[in-house]
């Protein structure tokens, strides 16, 4: 995300290395989410009021 600013020129945009860079940003995001779904559904219903 540091490097995505310095990509973007005065003539020419980088596109396919901002897009690989976004990508390789949100692998770990990602990544994270997948491995902690379970608690983070337990968490929410959990939480939950029956109404």
């Amino acid at each position: 995300p540091v490097l995505i600013p310095s990509l973007v020129g005065g003539h020419a945009t980088l596109w396919n290395q901002i897009a690989a860079l976004s990508t390789m940003a949100m692998l770990p995001v990602i990544a994270i989410a997948l491995l902690m779904q379970r608690r983070l559904i337990r968490g929410l219903t959990l939480g939950a009021v029956k109404g």
